[in-house]
């Protein structure tokens, strides 16, 4: 995906870690902070970068880089409000990354990139696990590994070529 993934990949695991973090340390601890710390090589080479408006692969990779970002934050509002209905906050984020994960797929077919394939089984794996453990440890544990897939993936985005 390049520079833009890069920076999407940056955001999202600066979310993923402080969402993973946040119940164990507490919303105003500052260690908090070191997301944003650790997003912010990846967010600025990727800002340095200049990308076309078409992806690799043309407009039918941006089609479905388009409809599998729209069907994913749907599906994220769908976890979101039925496990919170439900009463099981404590794997609201697990749920997250389990979209996250499945949303990769579809990106790994149309870019014909294997890595997203990668990204797809660790945030499995880290979904898996915050599923099973539970609690905030589960969510720490899913929020932390979450993040480091995600900050990995925007590092290997920027290797790829710069389009343009």
């Amino acid at each position: 995906m390049g520079p833009w993934g890069a920076l999407i990949f940056a955001i999202f695991a600066t979310a993923f870690f402080m969402a993973g973090l946040g119940p164990t340390v507490g919303p105003d601890n500052p260690i908090l902070l070191i997301g944003f710390v650790l997003a912010a090589p990846v967010v600025v080479r990727a800002i340095q970068r200049v990308v076309r408006p078409d992806p690799p692969g043309g407009i039918q990779t941006g089609r479905v880089i388009m409809w599998t970002t729209m069907a994913e934050a749907a599906a994220i509002l769908l976890v979101v409000n039925v496990f919170r209905n439900a009463g099981l906050d404590d794997v609201i984020l697990p749920g997250i990354a389990l979209v996250v994960a499945i949303h990769f797929l579809p990106l790994g077919w149309a870019s014909g990139l294997r890595r997203f394939y990668a990204l797809a089984a660790a945030m499995v794996l880290a979904s898996f696990v915050g599923f099973v453990i539970r609690g905030a440890e589960g969510t720490l544990v899913t929020g932390l590994a979450s993040a480091l897939t995600l900050w990995l993936g925007g590092i290997f985005a920027l290797k790829r070529p710069t389009y343009g």
